[in-house]
């Protein structure tokens, strides 16, 4: 019996964990080689997005990641009024993509793997960027976008980012062979509130209690 307790104690934790893990989408591009299909069903450790990161730059010199402020699953799907996407230019890079849609908290990966390279950090922000752009020199180049305008829609945000990638992107090929692009988040943008949770646990509990059977209620 103490064992089984134990076990259960041990099973719970570990559930716990998982759960309380920041999970967001990392998309990938450009000089890679081959991509990588998504398992949109199964989440990324810190491990395995470590391992897929060696193998993406193992051959090539220069990275840049672009660093939102959140991220999920959802936006990639959002459209404009038109019903066009937000992301026309990562949507065009698709087939030579890696988009992994759930990878625990890759920005605790990214900045380990920053230990080993030469790196340059600016911020985009309401004002432009921080600093100039130059790759001379430099192996990992971090961009952290915040630069969230005053009544501005999320559709409109995203597209922005979606423009600055593909205009940076397009300056990095003109300076250097290959270079290799990821976007992601620090946190997801689409999550449900605890607040929401009680809420929906309680009106799951009033309905359990309000239930009948051939007349018999519960």
């Amino acid at each position: 019996m103490a064992f089984c307790r134990l076990v259960l104690a041990f099973l719970v934790i570990s559930i716990a964990s998982t759960y309380g893990k920041i999970q967001v989408p990392v998309y990938l591009w450009g000089d890679t080689g081959i991509s990588r299909n998504s398992n949109p069903l199964s989440s990324i450790s810190e491990l395995e997005f470590d391992t897929i990161l060696q193998q993406k730059l193992e051959k090539v010199p220069f990275t840049v990641v672009f660093f939102d402020e959140t991220l999920s699953v959802e936006d990639f799907s959002l459209k404009d009024s038109d019903g066009e996407t937000v992301f026309p230019y990562l949507h065009a890079n698709i087939n030579d993509a890696t988009y992994l849609p759930a990878v625990e908290d890759p920005s605790t990966v990214l900045n380990r793997l920053a230990d080993s390279k030469k790196v340059n950090r600016v911020k985009l922000n309401d004002g432009g960027l921080s600093a100039e752009i130059n790759p001379e020199g430099v192996e990992l180049l971090f961009i952290t976008l915040e630069d969230v305008q005053e009544g501005e829609s999320r559709i409109e945000l995203l597209r922005r980012h979606n423009n600055f990638m593909e205009e940076v992107m397009s300056k990095l090929r003109e300076q250097e062979d290959k270079v290799v692009a990821i976007y992601t988040a620090q946190n997801p943008s689409w999550t449900v509130s605890e607040s929401h949770r009680r809420i929906r646990r309680d009106a799951e509990n009033a309905d359990l209690h309000n239930v009948t059977l051939d007349g018999l209620k519960l």
